[in-house]
């Protein structure tokens, strides 16, 4: 595991918003290596788990989602978001309101950025979350590059945060004197 130095402040960022993070048995199958995702809740095995960064990105998957759906999020949460974007929530709960629905569907370059400002705030190097063999590297893409937009203000998942109302905006699109601007957050999960 790279980044070997950062999982128990990772984890213990993870748990103080209010997200299970335990470690315990991954299939080898996993979406990302050594992370699982089970029943609204994150599992590691950090003989498998490539950095802890990848921890605070699922992590963000969780904590963007409405309250009332993150228990449905089991094992690969794309899936199960395309599937709920596609075919609505179980009949128990109400259908997804406007506001929901958006969160849902920016569900990855939000998570992106909020894994950003969570390393920030947990006191680890946002390299771990932005490490070689992570982020898009399968598809010859470039982790350094989308931190540095990231860094700059200029990623979607930015603005998406602060449209949402979790942070304010970048100092770039900030007003003069605006208080809390990314990657300072004004709080973690999604109600």
């Amino acid at each position: 595991m790279r980044y070997r130095e950062t999982l128990a402040p990772v984890c213990a960022f993870i748990e103080a918003i209010g997200v299970r993070c335990s470690p315990g048995s991954v299939p080898t199958d996993s979406f990302l290596p050594g992370v699982a995702i089970i029943e609204g809740g994150l599992v590691y095995d950090d003989k498998q788990l490539g950095s802890p960064g990848d921890l605070l990105h699922e992590a963000g998957h969780l904590a963007l989602t409405p309250q009332r759906v993150r228990p449905l999020l089991d094992g690969d949460v794309g899936a199960v978001i395309d599937d709920i974007l596609a075919t609505g929530l179980p009949d128990n709960l109400a259908p997804l309101n406007e506001a929901e629905r958006s969160m849902i569907e920016r569900s990855e370059p939000l998570a992106i950025a909020w894994s950003y400002a969570a390393a920030c705030a947990a006191g680890v190097d946002p390299d771990c979350v932005f490490w070689e063999g992570g982020y898009g590297t399968k598809d010859g893409g470039s982790p350094m590059i989308l931190r540095m937009q990231i860094e700059q203000g200029m990623f979607p998942g930015v603005l998406g945060l602060a449209q949402l109302g979790f942070c304010g905006p970048p100092l770039l699109f900030a007003t003069p004197g605006q208080a809390a601007p990314f990657p300072a957050m004004r709080g973690w999960m999604a109600g």
